[in-house]
Formats: structure tokens, C-alpha cells, sequence
């Protein structure tokens, strides 16, 4: 049971990483976008 419980506490920490990353660094590149369902031309221009 321990064994198990840690494998889903490792799933869900990479899955935050995932999210983290995606959210962070690549919300304006295409793997953002396909996260996020977004497309280029609705995109925002944010950055200065």
C-alpha cells in the first residue's frame, strides 16, 4: 500500500511540475497553446 500511495504522490507531483512549466514558460509557444486551447491570433500581446 505504501508503494502504491507514493507512485500517486509522484504522479501528482509531476503533474504539477507539468502544469507549473506550461503556465510559466511556454503559455505563448505552441505547446502552451494546445494547453491551454488557445490560438496564436487571440493571443494577447503582454510582453513589453
Amino acid at each position: 500500500m505504501d508503494i502504491a500511495a507514493n507512485i500517486l504522490v509522484l504522479f501528482m507531483a509531476v503533474l504539477h511540475i507539468y502544469i507549473l512549466v506550461i503556465e510559466m514558460w511556454f503559455w505563448d509557444k505552441p505547446p502552451g497553446l494546445r494547453a491551454f486551447g488557445f490560438k496564436k491570433i487571440l493571443q494577447p500581446p503582454l510582453r513589453y
